[in-house]
């Protein structure tokens, strides 16, 4: 060992400022330890804990945020669902609707017929009866002249033909 240190000292090693540098070392080694490097791994430790948390947080608020779009889509597709069975609700309701009216207005128009018909019959029959009542005052009085004038036979049917021929003027 003697040999070792003399030939350190020839370079220009000193054991003596050696130890004291080392002393130094461990001395301040110690005091970082203590007063700096425990705080200073404390607050790393937190920051690396939030950077965590804010990590999870984000991995959940990305699976709610897609949880989120799905129900929404369902939300939409439910809506637009409902939306085509009400509007072919309201088609069919319009529909059948519209078919009603169509029936009632061709019974109604039935009805009118109807009665534009019975209307027609009876003003027929009225015609009919008033046509009788005149064809028969119409024979009475061509009768009546016929046998006031008394004429003979052949006579009487120029008379007759002449009384028509008046009667239809």
């Amino acid at each position: 060992m003697q040999q070792l240190l003399e030939i350190l000292g020839k370079i220009g090693f000193d054991w003596h400022m050696s130890l004291f540098n080392l002393a130094n070392f461990l001395v301040a080694f110690w005091v970082l330890k203590k007063f700096a490097f425990g705080p200073l791994v404390k607050i790393i430790n937190e920051r690396q804990k939030k950077a965590q948390e804010v990590l999870e947080n984000f991995d959940k608020s990305q699976a709610e945020l897609s949880m989120a779009k799905q129900n929404a889509k369902q939300i939409v597709d439910e809506g637009k669902t409902m939306v085509n069975y009400l509007m072919s609700e309201a088609q069919t309701e319009a529909k059948n609707t519209v078919e009603g009216a169509k029936i009632k207005a061709k019974e109604e128009t039935q009805k009118v017929v109807e009665e534009a018909k019975k209307t027609i019959q009876s003003e027929k029959e009225k015609m009919k009866e008033k046509l009788y009542e005149e064809t028969a005052d119409l024979i009475v009085a061509a009768t009546e002249k016929i046998f006031t004038d008394n004429l003979k036979a052949s006579e009487d049917v120029k008379y007759v033909k002449k009384v028509v021929e008046d009667l239809k003027k």
